[in-house]
């Protein structure tokens, strides 16, 4: 316990500057709260507040949801046939176990077990695990994905 109080504590009071260091010239906003006292480290406040999808960090859920529901009864168990469609990350290109997806962030095969714990599955995990906003109205096989991209010249509808 003491390695992470200090660790908190060193936190709570570096500079703004080591963090962004440590994103190493890549985007992003840390938060840290302090759970005894409730002190909040904000390493960019007005970032902190901007929403993001959590991207490949809902894997980890993802994974959860798909063990505790038995969508995935061995985390070595092959689960994901591959599809067949060429993909730009070689790793997604083959049969999966949820082991070798998580190591990958394979995107298809966790929407694949979305699909498999189904939406009302997934919607009553995300309130009980009291995830984000909650809200996987964009899809709840890609909620957790960023929005596509928008058209720079929308075409216009008169």
């Amino acid at each position: 316990m003491l390695p992470a109080l200090f660790l908190i504590t060193s936190i709570l009071t570096v500079p703004t500057d080591t963090i962004q260091k440590a994103f190493a010239g890549r985007l992003g906003a840390f938060v840290l709260i302090e759970c005894s006292s409730g002190h909040t480290f904000r390493s960019d406040p007005a970032d902190c507040t901007e929403k993001f999808a959590p991207c490949s960090t809902f894997r980890i859920w993802n994974s959860a949801i798909g063990l505790e529901t038995g969508a995935v009864s061995d985390p070595d168990a092959l689960f994901w046939k591959w599809d067949g469609t060429p993909r730009a990350i070689e790793a997604w290109n083959k049969d999966q176990t949820l082991r070798a997806a998580f190591a990958a962030s394979c995107v298809p095969t966790y929407q694949a077990l979305a699909r498999t714990i189904g939406e009302n599955r997934m919607q009553e995990w995300l309130d009980k695990i009291g995830y984000g906003d909650r809200n996987s109205s964009s899809g709840f096989d890609v909620f957790w994905l960023p929005p596509p991209p928008r058209p720079e010249n929308p075409p216009h509808h008169p």
